[in-house]
Order: C-alpha cells, then sequence, then structure tokens
C-alpha cells in the first residue's frame, strides 16, 4: 500500500490510540498487534521517543467480545492461560540472556538469536492482547453485562480493581522489611530481586547494591515514615477488597456477572504482572546490550535507541543503517504493516501528513474531550503535559497532569497532581488504579488531551461526567 492508498484507509476508518514514551529498541511488542488486529489496522507514530500506536478500534472491539466469551465460557480457562504466558516469558527472558551475551563479532549466532527473540517476544505477548483491545471497550461491555443492576462507576472500578499488590508496591515493602534488621546479604537478595526496578519503555537505568543500600538507609534514617508507607499500602489493598465483598452481598450478583468481575480483576493483576515480565525486565537486559552495541561501533546509545531489533543482522551497523538511525532521531516516522505485512517505513513530509491524518481521526474539534471516569472529582487547574521523566520540572502541586498514558516511573509527579487525564486507557489501566489509591479526579480515554490542550491551559476536569474543559 503506498502513502496515497493508506490517508485513505485512514480516513474510512475508526482508530484508537495508544502510546507513551518508548525508544524504538524496545517497541517490539506491536508486532503481536500485527497480528491481533490485522497489519493494515496497526499503524506506529514514532517521533523521537514519543510513539504512538494506532489500531483498529472496530477490530479491537470484535477481539475483546470474541476474548471475554471465550473465557467466560470456559471455567478455569484464563488462570491456565496466564501459567502457559509465564513459561513462554521465561523462555523469552532466558533467550534475551542468551542474546545479549554472544561475543562481539559473532554475526551468525546474532541473527539466529534475534530471530529467536523476536519469535519469543511475540508469543509471549500475544495471549496478554485482551488487555489491550479491553482499553476502548472494557467500559461498554461491562455496562451491557451489568446494566439490571445500575452499578455507579466507583462501584464498576472497585469490582474490577486488582486483587494483589503491584511489583513497585512489593519491592517497597520487601525494602521496608530490610531495613527493620539491615544486613549485606538482605541487600543484595533485594538487589537480586529488583535489579529492573527503574526500567520504563523509554529507558532501563544500570542498579547496583549503592542504590538499593541508599535507600535503605534513607528508610533507616526515617524509619517512622517509612512504616507509615507501607502501611498505607496494605490498609488501602485491604479496605479495596472488603469493599469488593461489599458489593458482592449488597447486590447478589448472578453467576455470569461474578465471573465478568472477577475476569476483569484478574487481568488488572495480569497487567501489572506483564509490566514487570515483559517490560522491566526484558528492558533491562536490552539496554545493557544497547550499552555493548554503543562501545562495539563506538556510537551514542541515544543514536542507537533507534535500531529496530529487527534491524539488528550485525555487530558492527552499515553506514546505511547509521544514516536511517541518524533520520530517525531527526523526526518522526511512521511504521505500518500493510495488507499483507509488507513492513514500510515511511518519513519525511509524508510521514508528517499521516501521523496528522490519524490525529484528526481521534481528535474533537470542541473545547470539551470526553473520556472514562476512574476517580470521580471536580477540580481546575493549570494543564502539564507529562509522558516522560524529563517533565517532572514543569510540574506544581494541583496541576492537572496530562499524559497519553500513565507508568510507574511517573508516580513522582502524579503524587502532586491534582488530577490526572490520559489519551487511553480503561477501567484496569494505571492511571485509573493509582488515581483511585490516591483519591483524586482522574479521567482516561479522551484519545486526544495531550494534543488538544498545552502547557499552562486552565482547564476543568469534572470526573463527575467523564468531561474535561478548556477555560
Amino acid at each position: 500500500m503506498n502513502p496515497e492508498k493508506l490517508l485513505k484507509h485512514i480516513n474510512k476508518s475508526t482508530w484508537y490510540k495508544q502510546g507513551a514514551s518508548i525508544i524504538p529498541f524496545f517497541a517490539l511488542p506491536y508486532v503481536s498487534m500485527f497480528d491481533e488486529v490485522g497489519p493494515e489496522n496497526t499503524i506506529v507514530v514514532q517521533d523521537k521517543h514519543l510513539n504512538l500506536g494506532y489500531f483498529g478500534k472496530e477490530q479491537e472491539k470484535k477481539k475483546a467480545r470474541k476474548h471475554i466469551n471465550r473465557f467466560l465460557k470456559y471455567p478455569g480457562l484464563l488462570s491456565k492461560t496466564i501459567k502457559q504466558w509465564r513459561f513462554v516469558a521465561r523462555k523469552q527472558q532466558a533467550q534475551l540472556k542468551v542474546l545479549i551475551n554472544i561475543p562481539l563479532g559473532n554475526d551468525k549466532e546474532l541473527k539466529l538469536a534475534v530471530q529467536r527473540h523476536i519469535s519469543l517476544t511475540v508469543q509471549a505477548w500475544a495471549p496478554t492482547l485482551l488487555i489491550e483491545d479491553l482499553d476502548p471497550w472494557g467500559d461498554v461491555i461491562l455496562k451491557e453485562y451489568t446494566k439490571k443492576y445500575q452499578l455507579s462507576h466507583a462501584e464498576l472500578a472497585v469490582l474490577t480493581g486488582p486483587n494483589k499488590l503491584s511489583y513497585v508496591q512489593r519491592e517497597r515493602i520487601d525494602r521496608f522489611s530490610i531495613a527493620r534488621k539491615y544486613s549485606n546479604i538482605s541487600v543484595k537478595n533485594l538487589w537480586k530481586k529488583y535489579y529492573w526496578i527503574l526500567a520504563s519503555w523509554e529507558s532501563a537505568p544500570k542498579t547496583g547494591l549503592d542504590y538499593f543500600e541508599k535507600l535503605i538507609k534513607k528508610d533507616c534514617a526515617n524509619f517512622k515514615k517509612a512504616k507509615q508507607e507501607v502501611v498505607k499500602i496494605y490498609k488501602y489493598l485491604n479496605e479495596e477488597l472488603g469493599k469488593k465483598q461489599a458489593i458482592y452481598k449488597k447486590y447478589r450478583f448472578d453467576l455470569k456477572t461474578k465471573k465478568l468481575f472477577k475476569l476483569f480483576s484478574a487481568l488488572s493483576d495480569w497487567r501489572d504482572e506483564r509490566k514487570q515480565k515483559l517490560m522491566a525486565q526484558i528492558n533491562y537486559d536490552l539496554e545493557r546490550f544497547l550499552e555493548r552495541l554503543s562501545k562495539h561501533n563506538k556510537m551514542p546509545v541515544s543514536l542507537l535507541s533507534y535500531l529496530y531489533i529487527q534491524d539488528l543482522s550485525d555487530f558492527k551497523l552499515s553506514e546505511k543503517l547509521v544514516k536511517i538511525l541518524q533520520k530517525r532521531q531527526k523526526s518522526l516516522h511512521v511504521t505500518y504493516g500493510g495488507k499483507h505485512y509488507n513492513l514500510m517505513f515511511i518519513y519525511g513530509s509524508q510521514a508528517q501528513v499521516i501521523a496528522k491524518a490519524l490525529e484528526k481521526r481521534v481528535s474533537s474539534e470542541s473545547n470539551e474531550l470526553v473520556g472514562r471516569i476512574a476517580y470521580s472529582g471536580v477540580i481546575r487547574g493549570k494543564v502539564k503535559i507529562i509522558n516522560s521523566i524529563s517533565d517532572f520540572r514543569k510540574m506544581r502541586p494541583n496541576d492537572i497532569l496530562v499524559s497519553i498514558n500513565t507508568r510507574p516511573e511517573l508516580m513522582p509527579a502524579i503524587r502532586v497532581a491534582g488530577a490526572i487525564v490520559t489519551d487511553e486507557g480503561g477501567m484496569t489501566c494505571h492511571a485509573a488504579i493509582v488515581s483511585r489509591e490516591l483519591k483524586i479526579p482522574c479521567i482516561v480515554g479522551t484519545q486526544s488531551a495531550t494534543s488538544k490542550f498545552k502547557d499552562g491551559d486552565l482547564v476543568e476536569v469534572d470526573a463527575e461526567r467523564g468531561i474535561v474543559r478548556k477555560l
């Protein structure tokens, strides 16, 4: 499909936007979406580190319904699927260890290892893609199934919330337990367990014993505060589980509705586990591999991060490939699978036109944006667009944090926000869960908040009606 035909395809289809600050070298999971909704219904715009994926909305709807019906029909299928997924995730992690330790110059083994890594990545992500499909359609499906119960947004949020602690919360608790009885062995074990904790889609800084020692010593010096943080984590989870049981008792749901809520809660927990196993742990190793490539080619990691791992066939990068990386670093480009998965990379003015056409398809002409209520409340404040750690310096207390989506590494900015507004997300997304924990108004799934508003805009977040309004 040429760019002109692609534009026609864009303009006659409906799209759902997802994205984050993601470096291309970490962006392989999109290949799985090619299979999930069709390569012709997956378009990726990469603007430096800002990554935007546009997926066929109707195709996601069909997949979401298909997955939901299958898991509701066969009891135990989801737990079996997750068990099998964990096995593949472990294989993927083991294969990546092989890849990053191949001796420099062994190009034949490199090619084979890259192919295995790509294959296992697709296998590992494929069964989890129901989570993506439900972001635009989860609340619609929930309301259809639960219409007769007339549940409030708050009740739906509780019923679909996680049953387990997140990996960020578990690390916090484990670190505090070491502060209570400090030993070098315990610090070393903590590092081995959570060495990847700082990894994100944008970067994966190397950690060491000194990093965890510093945090633990800080807990020792502020023991009372650290204990309060841990108590708060347990208290919130127990309160949410208590609310969940109370709602079950109040409504006496039929068996199918109970299964549905248990399914959504399980997906909430699975999303976090996926984030750990398929993002943080994988990207940590990928970053170490980039560092090896950097030394071997005498090029900065910042340039090599524009590699797609599919590009990699030799340890020594060709001049042609280096020029492509420089082009990607300077301006946005578009990746498109095409109807028959003939991967296209589009650059320059054509890429700009395609990116604008896609954004126009998901944006609203009105000064108001409508999204899904994650946590209710009404607040006015100044917009701050926060997609990356480098954006934190802009945040002031009670600013309205506007992001494509939120992730654990954005928590320092989230904690001072007056409200959260995201382009993407559904009932089980990170922004929805943390807003309920922090009790700050939150609207997710607006699709175009980051392009509609700019830093400093005064807006009203009406999370009683799911509307964000520019004042």
